[in-house]
Order: C-alpha cells, then sequence, then structure tokens
C-alpha cells in the first residue's frame, strides 16, 4: 500500500516562515513503521503550485491520498483534490 500526504500550497507568500509540516511529518512517521510506503507531497515548504502538486502525486500513483490545509488554504487543497480525482478517475476508466 502507497499513501501520499500532502500538504497544501502557499496562498500568501511569506506570511510566516515555512517549515516543514511537523503533523505529517509525524503521520508518515507512525505509518512507516507500520510497513506502510508513505510519501509526503509539502507544496508549502518546497513552493509548488497546485498544479505541480498534483503531477507529483500522479507520479507517485498512491492507493490512498490524505491532504492537510489551514483554513485560508481550503480553496487551494480543495483544487488539488479535484484534479487528483478527475486525473484518477480518467486512469480507471481507462483501464475498465
Amino acid at each position: 500500500m502507497k499513501v501520499a500526504l500532502i500538504r497544501s500550497p502557499e496562498v500568501i507568500p511569506y506570511w510566516y516562515i515555512t517549515k516543514p509540516s511537523l503533523g505529517i511529518c509525524y503521520l508518515s512517521s507512525y505509518l512507516k513503521s507500520r510497513g506502510i510506503n508513505t510519501e509526503i507531497f509539502d507544496a508549502k515548504y518546497d513552493s509548488w503550485t497546485v498544479n505541480q502538486t498534483v503531477e507529483m502525486v500522479v507520479k507517485y500513483c498512491p492507493d490512498i491520498i490524505g491532504i492537510s490545509a489551514m483554513t485560508h488554504e481550503t480553496n487551494k487543497a480543495h483544487n488539488i483534490i479535484a484534479s487528483l480525482k478527475n486525473k484518477y478517475f480518467k486512469i480507471y476508466r481507462d483501464v475498465l
């Protein structure tokens, strides 16, 4: 099983000092300790756009996707999830 944990992109550049998200890191560490392959896609820390984030996640091809966003980041988080949903449904429709 492969899990992708996503942190949504920056909404207001340099609003506060950007550091890796400890919550996602803790969750990833726990999953890895249980033998689950986990990858963190921290769009805020890596300064990725919504499209870059979606491309990176699609390349990883996870079985489960989790996303973290603060209130002011929910629109970008929604855009990421909507894009991933469209891409994955297209992939699965082509297979079926």
